[in-house]
Formats: structure tokens, C-alpha cells, sequence
């Protein structure tokens, strides 16, 4: 259960960056 929720967690940071370079991106195009 532990080692799920580390799991979780770290794909859900993941994520976030992974939107936060994409809204940058498209930012940076306009």
C-alpha cells in the first residue's frame, strides 16, 4: 500500500509537469 501510494504520488508530479511545459510551450508560441 505504501509503495502504491509513493507511486501515485510520483506520477501525479509527473503529470504536472509534464501540463506545466506543455502550457509553457504554448505560451511561448503565441
Amino acid at each position: 500500500m505504501r509503495i502504491k501510494e509513493i507511486h501515485i504520488r510520483r506520477f501525479r508530479r509527473f503529470t504536472q509537469m509534464k501540463t506545466i511545459m506543455m502550457k509553457s510551450h504554448a505560451a511561448s508560441v503565441r
